[in-house]
């Protein structure tokens, strides 16, 4: 079976969680003897393009090729390319090439969805499975569901609710490109939702439930890091933040938090901050976050940017992961990893968070975007003698990159009997 997934990004290029999280499927499907896939994986660095050609390889590795596009170019109401020769030219050629008899986007940004519609018109055949990861299809304000202003939670999105968070674009603007997206979406056979929060928000915004399945990320086994050795009378009040350093992962709320905690004397609370990305945020962003981390007591360790071969050593500093996200969420890596290390889990109490982290199962939940409740419940897990063993006690089993790879490969195969019995189908009602 050939299969040909494309994504917007490759972890080698850019860290973030759907990107790996597609990698590592990748590499579980590729593992197994029936299935033959390639991943596309979008790139704005033009010199990884060969030369005379928008496409590249990653490492060498055949299978896994990058595409450069200029993002400057796109329409980013409509989510489609700017240059269309992406569509009529490269990738209609690498159609031609790959011959796939299964299409999956990992994501559609920078892409375009108008790449769902060039599979379909090219290979009207071929089953399309499409990953949600966020709400970019509902959402213009970077698929997070948060309004521009006074970080307010989206519970949905209309013409004039988008026009509020984006005065410069009129609500007619977001009427046509709700249509088109969705327009684009009726070609999709299958939708993979990661989370069942995440699945009932696209039924409730309008994607067929019949074409939504619920499948979770999943991740590669490790062997999980032992707990952090304790000094005589020590409690476990080190925590960690993993993820990229931007407003949505709510970091600000917990620096804040951390301030709070100084402010109570409480400099046996210790926070380990790994993240990257800073750069890339706008500059307003980069100054609210920098000037954070400046004032930041000297309980806050800030360690930059981290990877999968130093994450164990990361996690082996902490007793406790912090994910303080004030937007809702998916089904967040970052949990996972802290679960694979055994390390329980303090977290908002909203979407897709709240559905991996159960109160009192694997950790523990706070209110969303409240520092001080962010404060309390640190405080509260570093004093309660034997909260940590009970929690770590309760940690679920996460889903392996193998058993989602077998889910995806029923998944694929049923489309493809589909597609078979509705041809046979076809051919009989012709005679």
């Amino acid at each position: 079976m050939r299969v040909l997934y494309f994504v917007h990004g490759h972890p080698a290029l850019i860290r973030g969680g759907a990107e790996q999280a597609s990698l590592e499927l990748f590499e579980a499907i590729r593992d197994r003897d029936d299935v033959d896939p390639h991943l596309v994986a979008r790139t704005s660095e033009q010199a990884f393009a060969r030369p005379g050609t928008p496409f590249g390889l990653v490492d060498g590795t055949e299978d896994q090729i990058v595409i450069y596009t200029r993002w400057e170019e796109d329409d980013r109401v409509l989510q489609t390319a700017g240059a269309k020769e992406l569509y009529t030219r490269h990738l209609a050629g690498l159609l031609r090439d790959l011959e796939p008899e299964i299409v999956h986007f990992q994501h559609s940004i920078h892409i375009g969805f108008e790449a769902i519609r060039l599979v379909r018109t090219m290979l009207p055949d071929v089953p399309i499975v499409y990953t949600l990861h966020e709400y970019l299809p509902i959402c213009h304000a970077s698929g997070q569901m948060v309004r521009t202003f006074g970080k307010e939670l989206c519970t949905h999105a209309s013409p004039q609710r988008c026009h509020e968070c984006f005065p410069d674009i009129a609500p007619a603007r977001f009427f046509i490109r709700e249509r088109f997206i969705k327009a684009q979406l009726e070609l999709v056979d299958r939708f993979v939702a990661p989370s069942r929060f995440l699945l009932e928000r696209f039924a409730e915004w309008g994607l067929p439930r019949e074409k939504l399945v619920e499948i979770d990320n999943g991740r590669h086994p490790v062997e999980p890091i032992p707990p952090r050795e304790l000094r005589p009378g020590e409690m476990r009040s080190r925590f960690g933040f993993f993820g990229l350093l931007n407003p949505f992962k709510g970091i600000e709320e917990l620096l804040e938090a951390m301030k709070l905690l100084d402010e109570d004397d409480r400099d046996d609370i210790t926070l380990y901050v790994s993240g990257a990305n800073l750069d890339v945020q706008p500059m307003p962003v980069r100054k609210r976050l920098s000037k954070l981390l400046d004032k930041s007591p000297d309980s806050v360790h800030f360690l930059g940017r981290y990877d999968k071969l130093t994450l164990p050593r990361r996690m082996a500093q902490v007793d406790w992961v912090v994910v303080p996200s004030i937007w809702w969420e998916n089904s967040p890596l970052v949990i996972q990893e802290a679960f694979m290390h055994r390390r329980p889990v303090l977290t908002s109490d909203i979407g897709g968070m709240a559905e991996a982290v159960e109160d009192g199962a694997g950790g523990l939940q706070f209110p969303v975007g409240e520092p001080e409740q962010i404060a309390r419940t640190m405080a509260h897990a570093a004093d309660t003698e034997g909260l940590w063993d009970e929690l770590r006690g309760r940690i679920p089993e996460v889903m392996s990159s193998t058993e989602a790879a077998e889910r995806h490969r029923w998944l694929y195969a049923e489309l493809l009997a589909g597609r078979e019995q509705s041809a046979d189908v076809a051919v009989l009602a012709a005679r």
